[in-house]
């Protein structure tokens, strides 16, 4: 590491850092979209396949997480009315929502969901049926 320092190297200096840390290089968090040949996958039973083994990997349950207690059931929302956010603290979610970030596979920017708008309140109701 100290090498790859002295040379500059930022990238190799990163690869040790993670690998100081403990952190594994057996599972890529990039979504899956393309085959392997690079081609967009357009069989649907394809690419929910794709998709279920990138979930299990990201997803996946850590050592830690068997220490965690059991978390309390807290019923299904629908009788928990006191418990839904307003439209200030919605609205200050939305605002801290990070500009300029690239756009996720439903290529919608968060700028749109950010501003006053149709899928803004889109957004809040789904968030309020959840």
């Amino acid at each position: 590491m100290a090498l790859a320092e002295e040379g500059g190297d930022l990238h190799t200096v990163a690869e040790c850092v993670k690998e100081l840390a403990g952190k594994t290089r057996s599972f890529s968090s990039t979504q899956p979209r393309i085959d392997a040949n690079g081609e967009p996958i357009v069989d649907n039973v394809v690419l929910a396949a794709k998709w279920a083994y990138f979930a299990e990997g990201k997803f996946a349950a850590q050592d830690e997480e068997a220490l965690r207690p059991e978390m309390l059931d807290l019923g299904p929302a629908t009788q928990r009315a006191d418990d839904v956010p307003s439209d200030d603290e919605l609205i200050f979610c939305a605002r801290a929502l990070r500009k300029a970030k690239a756009l996720g596979v439903d290529e919608i920017p968060c700028e749109a969901f950010r501003d006053e708008g149709p899928l803004r309140d889109a957004l809040f109701e789904l968030i309020r049926t959840i």
